[in-house]
């Protein structure tokens, strides 16, 4: 009947696809699903659109860790903090054991997660591979809907030790262990602080440096001055 056929497609949520995503795998696994709507355009932020609200970023932990080296993930968080239309989010794919073969150290693959997550308050999201991601994005288009059907719910927040998480942040910075962080923290005491100081306070800090301060202050500044 064409009246059952038109309500069953309106009834799909709605998922745009990133033409450069095409061989990912993920296209694939959301045009098998029947309850979802998919296109495919060119994305000028993100590789995902959610039912018009929510902007994914998909990578894998090892696309990860090339990012937090080149300095790529913190431009690229920026500017999706920044999309007012849309509330961004980061899909971080890959299987356990991929964590252990990233360009970084697992304490930078946390710190720079931890990052994303505190200071450019983007929620991540965790898949094991392109299929799980697929089922990821199906569940935030469905909750979506449902959410738009009966307005929008306000949640707080909950931190834990500050200082620690704040160390933890600042060690996604190439070359920034644990003892210039713990500096870091002990001399301006917050993220905030140290993303307003200029390259010549962060500099005088025990342990940093001028070079170490101007990558520091480029990358938290989203790669620009």
């Amino acid at each position: 009947m064409p009246g059952a056929m038109s309500s069953r497609a309106d009834d799909r949520v709605s998922i745009t696809v990133d033409d450069r995503e095409r061989a990912a795998g993920v296209l694939e696994a959301l045009q098998v699903m029947d309850d979802v709507l998919v296109s495919i355009g060119r994305l000028s932020l993100g590789d995902y659109v959610v039912e018009n609200g929510l902007l994914v970023e998909r990578k894998t932990v090892l696309d990860l860790g090339l990012s937090i080296l080149d300095g790529r993930l913190f431009r690229q968080a920026g500017r999706l903090a920044r999309a007012a239309a849309m509330r961004p989010c980061l899909i971080v794919e890959g299987a356990v054991e991929d964590f252990d073969r990233a360009a970084v150290s697992r304490p930078a693959l946390q710190g720079a997660i931890l990052t994303v997550t505190l200071l450019y308050g983007l929620p991540v999201l965790y898949s094991n591979d392109q299929g799980e991601t697929a089922r990821l994005l199906r569940i935030a288009a469905c909750q979506l809907r449902r959410r738009y059907a009966r307005g929008p719910e306000r949640f707080g927040s909950k931190t834990g030790s500050d200082r620690r998480l704040r160390m933890l942040m600042l060690q996604a910075v190439p070359d920034i262990g644990p003892a210039r962080a713990a500096s870091l923290v002990d001399a301006f005491g917050s993220i905030e602080a140290i993303t307003s100081a200029s390259v010549r306070d962060l500099a005088t800090t025990a342990g940093i440096g001028t070079v170490i301060a101007d990558r520091l202050k480029r990358i938290v500044s989203g790669g620009e001055r």
